[in-house]
């Protein structure tokens, strides 16, 4: 056991630790390669660090810790195999090994100061984001693809994939404290609706409506007992499939180009997908590594779905993989079904899984996080009590885990 003394040390070194890991896209973008050389040599230095410090201790990883290591090498030993390009899978690596290290000890240590501190971090990194688009609402730099709409965490479309893990930290925090979703909750929703909306992405704001809608119907209020998190997967699929083989979307193109301002091609998107269908075909179980989709007048490395870039990438070894990793997930949050930490990651989980449909995810780090609190949602329960209300009449239950 750690006493007090050496757990505040250890929250301090844990910040120190995760600073890199969470250094916003926009300042690695104009910081120069110098910045970014530092930056790669002291995340290296932390998984290092901490894997001693894990030795020493005794810390045994969980299987969700031994899956995410496994899915993104994966993915490096695919591009080796195809002669891709492997730097951007080598990042990813390092992003999510480090991070799933610092969950680790941070679940040994205190977890609950954890999340306390990555709630604040991350808040100021998206206050800063929101301050640089009050004052460049047009863009505060252009990145090296041309384009202008970048500010503090990148290009806009990029933003949600910040604000999620942010809310699910904070809400957990607000639970944690006051044992219900307090005025301050929804104005933190809010807060993320208004900024996504000023960067602009449609796609973003679908994504945080439907899960703020999930949200309101599941307060105490309604009563509302969400569905398996893997049922929210598997719809999610079947709507990425229905749009990309079956042009399901033409159906609804006049509700598209009048509420989104967008045409049934999703700005382009469905070139994209096509092309990435013919990547598939070459390498259906393995996958092609890294691909660059060429068009007209840019080219890009994703192909603007969650489930179509990873069947690019990994095949279907790494959807497999995916699936696996979303399903034990799903099955742990079952079994603390009526806790608010549940609903809280339940609700996050949904929006990731909306934006999956038109976006390929980014800050992997950050979405493994989420993965990481909700696959350990038992010990989460009894080392962060929720402060419950006198009229709550939600209980904790303390249920056994299998997996």
């Amino acid at each position: 056991m750690i006493n007090e003394n050496n757990k505040r040390l250890i929250n301090i070194m844990l910040i120190i630790c995760v600073i890199p890991f969470l250094v916003p896209r926009g300042i690695m973008e104009t910081g120069g390669n110098l910045l970014n050389s530092i930056l790669y040599y002291f995340r290296l230095f932390v998984i290092f660090f901490l894997l001693i410090c894990c030795i020493l201790y005794k810390i045994r990883f969980c299987m969700i810790t031994w899956l995410s290591i496994l899915f993104y090498f994966l993915n490096i030993v695919i591009c080796i195999i195809r002669h891709t390009d492997t730097s951007a899978d080598i990042s990813n690596f390092i992003y999510v090994f480090g991070m799933v290290l610092i969950m680790e000890f941070a679940l040994y240590n205190d977890i609950s100061c954890f999340i306390k501190n990555m709630a604040i971090i991350i808040g100021i990194i998206i206050v800063a984001n929101f301050i640089t688009i009050v004052m460049h609402p047009g863009g505060l730099y252009t990145d090296s693809r041309g384009w202008k709409a970048n500010w503090v965490m990148g290009y806009y479309n990029s933003h949600i994939f910040t604000y999620l893990p942010w809310l699910a930290f904070s809400y957990m925090y607000i639970y944690k404290l006051r044992g219900k979703l307090s005025v301050m909750g929804i104005g933190l929703f809010v807060f993320t609706i208004c900024g996504i909306y000023m960067a602009g992405s449609k796609t973003s704001l679908v994504a945080l409506g439907i899960a703020f809608i999930i949200m309101v119907f599941s307060l105490k209020a309604f009563k509302l007992n969400l569905p398996n998190v893997f049922v929210f997967f598997i719809i999610s699929f079947v709507i990425s499939y229905l749009i990309i083989f079956m042009n399901f979307q033409e159906n609804f193109s006049a509700i598209l180009y009048k509420y989104l301002n967008r045409d049934s091609s999703f700005t382009g998107r469905t070139i994209i997908w096509a092309l990435a269908l013919k990547s598939i075909s070459r390498h259906p179980i393995l996958g092609n590594g890294n691909v660059s989709y060429n068009l007209t007048t840019w080219t890009t490395t994703q192909a603007h779905n969650t489930y179509l870039n990873i069947m690019v990438q990994q095949g279907l070894l790494g959807l497999m993989l995916f699936g696996i990793i979303v399903f034990i997930v799903s099955h742990k949050l079952k079994q603390y079904k009526e806790h608010p930490y549940t609903k809280v990651l339940t609700i996050i989980l949904v929006a990731y899984f909306v934006d999956f449909i038109t976006e390929m995810y980014q800050m992997p780090h950050l979405l493994f996080c989420v993965i990481f609190l909700a696959y350990n949602i038992d010990k989460i329960v009894d080392l962060m009590p929720v402060k419950f209300d006198k009229d709550s009449k939600t209980i904790k239950k303390k249920i056994k885990i299998k997996i």
